[in-house]
C-alpha cells in the first residue's frame, strides 16, 4: 500500500541511522539561546549533535525542556535551553521514523513512530513502544479528552487513540472520505478531536462519545497540513497550496469557514501561536518563518540563516519565543518576536 504521509520537503531520502540506546545519557553540550532582538527574526540556530539526524517534531516537557524527534536517526533528543545539554532517548524499534511529538496527560512525551507503526512514550527516562495495525503510518498525535491521545493514520486512512493510564489502543476510526492522508490533529474547545485531510482538502471531526468522523468540512482545493486552536477559541490551519498557500479558520460551533491568502508566502506548513496571538508557520519553500498578523491580516516572512533548512515543525517555547526544527539544516532554530 502506498501511504502518502508528508514528513517535510527535504531534497533527497537521507539514510536512515541505527538507534541508540533506550536510557537517556547527556551527548553534549551547546551555548543557551541568545537574548531576544528586535526586530522579530531568527536569533539561534544550535546544532543537533547526531548527524543527519532529519529533526522533525518538537514539543516541550514538563520539565521545560525541548524535545525532538530524531526521523533518520530513531531517536529523541532533548534540549535544556539553560544548560545548553542535550540528552539522547533511542527508540526500541529500529529505523522506526520518530515524528511527530506531545506532551501527554501523564505529564509525559508522546510519539509517533511513522516506519514502525507504534506510539512510543518517555517514561522515567526509557522509551516504551505500543503497537499499532499494521500499515497505520502514524504521524500527528495530541493529548484529548480525560488520559486518551489521539493520533492519525494516514496508511489506514483513520484515527486511533491510546489511553496512558490503562495503555491500550483503539481504532482505527475510519475517516469516511477514501484516500483522506489526515496529517495534523488537535484537541478543541468542544471537547471533540480536529485534524486536516491533506489528501481530500478537508477538515475533519472525530467526535470522542462515539469515536466515528461524524464531520467533513470542505476546503477550497487546498492542501491543509496543520491545525492549532487559536486566541479567539477557532480553529486555525496552514493550506499549503503550491504557490498560493493560505491560512484558514473554522469555526466549531457553526462550521463557518474563512480563508486568507499568505502574500508573499511559497509554503505553509506547521503552525503555532505566539504569546502575542499572532501565527507563524514554516516555511520550507522561502526557507522562512513566517508571521501572520490577526487584525491587520497581513503577512511577514523571516529568513533562516542556514541555506536549505528546511523548517518542519514549530512549537512555543517556555520562554515565549518560538522553536522549529531543521530537517536538512539538522539544527533547532529559535524564532523571536518581542
Amino acid at each position: 500500500m502506498r501511504v502518502k504521509v508528508s514528513i517535510g520537503f527535504a531534497a533527497a531520502v537521507l539514510a536512515a541511522a541505527l538507534a541508540g540506546c533506550g536510557n537517556g545519557t547527556v551527548i553534549g553540550s551547546t551555548p543557551p539561546p541568545s537574548p531576544t532582538s528586535s526586530p522579530p527574526s531568527v536569533t539561534q540556530e544550535i546544532a543537533i549533535t547526531n548527524l543527519a539526524a532529519k529533526p522533525t517534531g518538537i514539543a516541550v516537557g514538563a520539565d521545560s525542556n525541548l524535545y525532538v524527534t530524531l526521523f533518520n536517526s530513531s531517536s529523541i533528543t532533548s534540549y535544556n535551553l539553560s544548560a545548553g545539554t542535550f540528552t539522547l532517548f533511542g527508540t526500541t524499534s529500529r529505523a522506526a521514523g520518530p515524528n511527530q511529538i506531545t506532551l501527554g496527560p501523564d505529564n509525559n512525551l508522546w510519539f509517533t513512530e511513522t516506519n514502525a507503526s507504534r506510539v512510543a512514550t518517555i517514561t522515567l527516562n526509557t522509551v516504551k513502544e505500543f503497537v499499532l495495525p499494521a500499515g497505520a503510518a502514524p504521524y500527528g498525535i495530541v493529548s484529548g479528552p480525560g488520559s486518551n491521545l489521539y493520533f492519525t493514520e494516514p496508511g489506514l486512512n483513520a484515527l486511533g487513540s491510546i489511553n496512558t493510564t490503562t495503555q491500550i489502543v483503539a481504532g482505527p476510526y475510519t475517516i469516511p472520505t477514501a484516500n483522506a492522508n489526515p496529517l495534523g490533529i488537535i484537541a478543541a474547545p468542544d471537547t471533540n478531536i480536529w485534524f486536516v485531510e491533506n489528501g481530500a482538502a478537508k477538515i475533519g471531526r472525530l467526535n470522542t462519545l462515539t469515536n466515528t468522523v461524524d464531520r467533513e468540512i470542505a476546503l477550497s482545493g487546498s492542501q491543509p497540513t496543520e491545525i492549532r486552536v487559536g486566541p479567539d477559541g477557532a480553529l486555525w490551519f496552514t493550506e499549503n497550496t503550491p504557490g498560493a498557500p493560505k491560512i484558514g479558520r473554522i469555526s466549531t460551533a457553526t462550521g463557518s469557514l474563512n480563508e486568507y491568502a499568505l502574500t508573499g508566502a511559497a509554503a505553509a506548513t506547521a503552525l503555532a501561536v505566539g504569546l502575542d496571538n499572532n501565527f507563524y508557520f514554516a516555511d520550507p519553500v522561502n526557507n522562512a518563518i513566517g508571521a501572520f498578523n490577526v487584525n491587520t491580516l497581513k503577512t511577514a516572512e523571516y529568513k533562516i540563516p542556514t541555506p536549505n533548512a528546511v523548517p518542519a515543525s514549530i512549537t512555543l517555547g517556555p520562554d515565549g519565543k518560538l522553536y522549529f526544527t531543521e530537517e536538512l539544516g539538522n539544527k533547532i532554530g529559535q524564532f523571536s518576536y518581542f
